[in-house]
């Protein structure tokens, strides 16, 4: 039960993909759904983004989406998503969780499986910074450890400082 975000938390809301937008002699792509994510959290998770995104834009930050995630978990589930980091640089993983989760861990792998950072303090908000100095593939892994009531909607973004 996921699906990849592809913009700022507000992009929750808008997956469906038009056929006519492709080029006629392209194959149309099946339209990711978020059907699993109902409306209002959908709109919870995205302005919880929002507001993080200011946050760090008022200290002087700006963030790029790298790549993300969003979805429903339950209990000790997890789910991951992998991106490829070509430009060297800081980056950070934030992820939210509505309100129903009281705790969500994240930890960042390299592609062999290996940690290079996480967040597991006992809170729903977690933020990882890392510093990547070279080309890599990172999997960025979401674990629900606290949902009050099941399933509990998160959503976890990769940006590049």
């Amino acid at each position: 039960m996921r699906a990849i975000l592809a913009g700022c938390g507000l992009m929750l809301l808008a997956f469906t993909a038009s056929a006519s937008a492709q080029a006629p002699e392209a194959t149309p792509a099946p339209a990711p759904t978020v059907a699993e994510i109902p409306r209002a959290e959908a709109v919870q998770l995205g302005r919880l983004f929002m507001a993080t995104e200011r946050t760090y834009a008022q200290d002087g930050v700006t963030l790029q989406l790298a790549g993300g995630i969003a979805g429903a978990l339950v209990n000790a589930q997890s789910d991951a998503f992998e991106a490829t980091i070509s430009i060297p640089g800081e980056y950070t993983v934030i992820g939210v969780c509505d309100l129903d989760c009281s705790n969500l861990d994240i930890r960042v792998l390299d592609e062999h499986g290996g940690l290079i950072a996480e967040d597991t303090a006992p809170d729903d908000f977690p933020i990882v910074e890392l510093m990547l100095s070279g080309e890599a593939t990172v999997r960025v892994q979401v674990t629900m450890l606290a949902c009050a009531q099941e399933p509990c909607y998160f959503g976890a973004n990769l940006y590049r400082r």
